[in-house]
Order: C-alpha cells, then structure tokens, then sequence
C-alpha cells in the first residue's frame, strides 16, 4: 500500500484514499481521507496502524 491508492476495509463497502504514510510512531502508519459519505470539512482524515491496514483492508485500485 502507498500514499495514492484507493484502499476499503474487507468488511465495510467505503472507500478511502492513502494520502500520508509514517512508520515511525506506533499508532501512525497510513493516513486515510474517506470517500463519499463525509466530505473533507466534516473529517480530514484518521491514521490507521500499518498492522490493522495490511490485515484488514485492501487496495481497490493502485495509485499511479
């Protein structure tokens, strides 16, 4: 997974795009902004753990 590719967790249909990654701190790893129902004022982004996003969610299309 890479910073431009569009990812969802298994479970959920939503989708979000990897805009920052950072392996530095524990409880960084990717930096993901939703698509669709929230928009960038409601929420601009979480950090996912490198852990939770390599197990449990996909790469639905690689950026380029």
């Amino acid at each position: 997974m890479k910073v431009g590719d569009l990812v969802k967790e298994r479970k959920y249909p939503e989708i979000g795009l990897i805009v920052e990654t950072n392996f530095c701190h524990p409880n960084y790893g990717y930096r993901v902004l939703p698509l669709g129902k929230l928009t960038l004022a409601q929420w601009d982004g979480g950090w996912f753990t490198q852990d939770f996003m390599e197990s449990q969610c996909e790469v639905v299309s690689e950026g380029r």
